[in-house]
């Protein structure tokens, strides 16, 4: 990177975690003192952890810079380090930020799910958008990213909120079952359906029938068979997989 890239990707940096941080703290005081559930409060993180990063990549033109993506990749989960058990117990700011996405049902895997979720998102990340940077298709990541971001991040408080249809998932290291809803899943369907309909000029004719036939659909299965807490790598996975050769097209 040059001298004003490096800057941009600093300034990146910096705006990310303070924006992570501090509604962070503004959700888990609200979940300990008002009663707001961790299922609403968690995916407002999950938002800002994988939207905010494409959007400042995307703002400040770092999104064509394959280092710049590189390192936001590496830098991005590294926050959730703050929130290790010898930290947040002896600082009381950060067990009522950390509140903000300790579902107890997740309990004792919280950390550990979230951390790994989210190493093993932005791995994927990379490999789909360098391909899709090669392929001269970047711009279709906007399909994954906002179906991660806006149909996942509402699957589960639509679900807490109208789901009336449940079925069971696992979780990694435990045998313990959650539930998930179709209401939720639908969330995710609806996601791709929009997101590409707003995209169509961004393929050929075909593409984007078969875009329009496919992902949807595929994401929405891929969520719903995605372990508890790892549906992100999966539909990053799945979707990634299927804009790749969609570009063969």
């Amino acid at each position: 990177m040059n001298r004003d890239e490096s800057t941009a990707f600093l300034f990146a940096t910096v705006v990310f975690f303070t924006v992570t941080y501090v509604t962070a703290a503004l959700c888990g005081h609200l979940v300990q003192h008002h009663g707001l559930k961790t299922n609403y409060s968690r995916k407002i993180g999950h938002f800002l952890t994988i939207g905010v990063p494409w959007g400042l990549q995307h703002a400040l033109s770092l999104d064509q810079n394959m280092v710049a993506v590189v390192l936001a990749a590496m830098v991005t989960p590294t926050h959730l380090l703050l929130f290790v058990r010898p930290i947040r117990d002896r600082v009381p700011l950060v067990a009522t930020m950390f509140r903000s996405v300790d579902r107890p049902e997740d309990r004792p895997h919280t950390l550990k799910w979230l951390i790994t979720q989210y190493v093993a998102v932005y791995i994927v990340y990379l490999l789909v958008y360098a391909v899709l940077l090669w392929r001269g298709a970047a711009v279709w990541m906007t399909v994954a990213i906002v179906i991660n971001v806006i149909g996942d991040g509402l699957a589960e408080p639509v679900g807490v909120a109208f789901g009336r249809h449940a079925y069971t998932c696992r979780a990694l290291f435990s045998r313990r079952t959650y539930q998930r809803t179709l209401e939720g899943s639908l969330c995710v369907l609806l996601s791709g359906v929009i997101c590409i309909a707003l995209l169509r000029h961004e393929f050929q004719p075909l593409q984007f029938w078969i875009a329009l036939a496919v992902i949807p659909i595929s994401g929405a299965v891929a969520e719903a068979y995605s372990p508890h807490t790892w549906d992100g790598p999966f539909l990053f996975l799945v979707i990634g997989a299927e804009l790749v050769l969609l570009t063969f097209v």
